[in-house]
């Protein structure tokens, strides 16, 4: 018995991977949860899970499985339990994304640190690298995004009977029953929204963009000045917090979300610890990028808990194509310029 009960606990910890993969879905949770009350309601769960593909009779069905509690509200483990039964191999590429994260922004750190102090030879070396990775990603986007179609066009084919004429995505209307879109105008409207270059930048490719375009914020910004080792006490958090946040509103509501983004502007920039805050708006498109500047980790904790931010979180929950993709990292404070 006794052996069975140490096999037991040993079976019921989670590999390094699964523990990995769990941190995307509590990302995932984080964003869904819209008013930050650490729960996800039946309304925030079918805003955030709809598909184009589910009723929201079917997401209800769905959020009633999840709720094993039975509390009428979902938290982390439910919703982790309920995604892991079904992991197979996406739990090693949600392990890989979680490393990759962490990747990334230790790979745009040295590079800020060093690349100012580097010889041509080596800068040119620096700027391949980064646009290799990027090719790589959006090579690594575009089979995932034909698997997704051809998911949608299976499911499309299994609610409704399938139209005459070219391929087919299946949306919904309020919550009746599903409706189809040809495929052209789906593709359409992503290009609507993309980056002003033309190119679809989303998912990870767009992440490496958005992180390279970073340095050379940082090469102007930021004091790059610095000796090549730096001596700091041992256990202080001598770091700033740098933020990203993209979003992208609906074109029927860009006047109301200008409006709530101005309101939240002004009143992050008086939150305590705030150091900087910026917005960049795509010409063309209704994307947005917010840039802040924390002080540290607990100041931007304490902003989350703020009603400024939950405010501009709860406006925006009718005012969004999607959720948003947030970008944390942390900067040594010596980098940050003094006044």
């Amino acid at each position: 018995r006794c052996q069975t009960e140490k096999f037991l606990i040993v079976m019921a910890v989670p590999t390094e991977a699964e523990a990995k993969a769990k941190h995307i879905i509590e990302d995932v949770f984080r964003r869904a949860d819209k008013n930050d009350d650490g729960s996800l309601s039946l309304e925030e769960f079918q805003t955030f899970f709809a598909d184009g593909v589910l009723s929201n009779e079917e997401l209800e069905k769905i959020f009633r499985e999840i709720d094993t509690h039975k509390t009428n509200n979902l938290d982390t483990s439910e919703l982790c339990e309920y995604f892991s039964k079904f992991w197979g191999p996406f739990e090693h590429i949600f392990a890989f994304l979680d490393d990759l994260g962490a990747s990334i922004s230790n790979a745009m750190t040295v590079t800020a640190q060093q690349y100012d102090g580097r010889t041509f030879m080596e800068q040119f070396a620096t700027r391949f690298l980064l646009k290799e990775t990027v090719n790589h990603m959006a090579a690594l986007e575009r089979p995932l995004e034909s698997a997704i179609d051809s998911l949608e066009e299976h499911a499309a084919r299994d609610k409704v009977p399938a139209a005459k004429g070219s391929p087919t995505t299946v949306t919904t209307v309020g919550t009746g029953a599903a409706v189809l879109k040809p495929r052209w105008q789906r593709r359409l409207l992503q290009s609507q929204s993309s980056e002003p270059r033309g190119g679809t930048d989303t998912g990870l490719s767009g992440e490496v963009c958005r992180l390279a375009s970073l340095i050379s914020k940082l090469e102007n910004k930021v004091n790059l000045e610095l000796v090549e080792e730096e001596e700091v006490p041992q256990g202080k958090d001598n770091t700033i917090t740098v933020v990203s946040r993209e979003i992208v509103c609906m074109d029927d509501t860009i006047s109301d979300f200008k409006q709530s983004l101005k309101l939240y502007t002004e009143g992050a920039r008086g939150q305590p610890g705030s150091l900087h805050i910026c917005v960049r708006m795509y010409a063309g498109s209704y994307r947005f990028e917010i840039y802040e500047v924390w002080q540290d980790s607990e100041c931007l904790e304490s902003h989350y808990a703020s009603k400024v931010s939950k405010t501009f979180r709860r406006s925006c929950v009718d005012q969004l194509t999607g959720p948003e993709k947030t970008t944390t990292f942390c900067l040594p404070v010596s980098w940050w310029p003094s006044d």
